[in-house]
């Protein structure tokens, strides 16, 4: 059993690792002539269908889905007597939340503005909050809830589908540099990562006495 975690714990300290690495990197090398070039590919303007299907697939990363996914998460787990992991998924992304906000502040990279019918944004560009919550909470929750699903894998990958989606949203929308919405999936998936693995060492679910 110990060699078995101490071989889970290696392999997540090297996933974690690979995602640090792919955040500094957009961190250092991103917001130059690549990232302007790739978004004056997929921005896709004032395109009036492309821009409806992008706006209402934004819906999966408002922040009132992800505060009903997380709270259903934790209303799951809570009825379920897992009293402990109940709240990690709201903590894990209040986390998320806040640590990208500190990050806005600190890198103070600018929003592209001079794309045709793009209105200027104040907020900074990097980390995109509206990328790493909607990654960090879905699969997060997924990874909580399917624990010994034998469809694990597949509810997974769609997490990280659906969570993932925000960023090219927001890329082809304009609101935000494609190397932000790279170290966003990455930052995301580390967060949960780390919150579920984090979890696993709380205590077991209480199970009911039996007479």
């Amino acid at each position: 059993m110990k060699a078995r975690q101490k071989k889970r714990a290696i392999r997540l300290g090297l996933v974690l690792a690979v995602l640090a690495v792919a955040w500094l990197f957009m961190l250092r090398y991103g917001f130059g002539a690549t990232d302007r070039t790739i978004l004056e590919v997929v921005y896709v303007g004032d395109h009036p269908y492309m821009k409806f299907l992008a706006l209402r697939l934004g819906y999966f990363g408002a922040p009132q889905a992800i505060m009903l996914l997380v709270l259903g998460a934790g209303l799951y787990l809570l009825f379920n007597r897992d009293y402990w992991r109940a709240p990690v998924p709201l903590l894990a992304t209040l986390a998320a939340h806040w640590a990208c906000l500190a990050q806005q502040i600190a890198v103070g990279r600018p929003r592209p503005h001079d794309l045709d019918g793009l209105p200027p944004f104040d907020a900074p560009s990097f980390l995109p909050t509206r990328v790493v919550d909607p990654m960090t909470a879905y699969l997060l929750v997924a990874l909580l809830l399917t624990h010994g699903s034998l469809h694990r894998r597949s509810l997974l990958a769609a997490a990280a589908l659906i969570g993932g989606s925000n960023g090219i949203v927001r890329v082809v929308l304009g609101h935000h540099w494609p190397s932000d919405a790279v170290a966003g999936w990455a930052f995301g998936t580390g967060v949960a990562l780390a919150a579920y693995y984090m979890s696993r060492l709380l205590p077991k679910r209480h199970r009911p006495a039996s007479n």
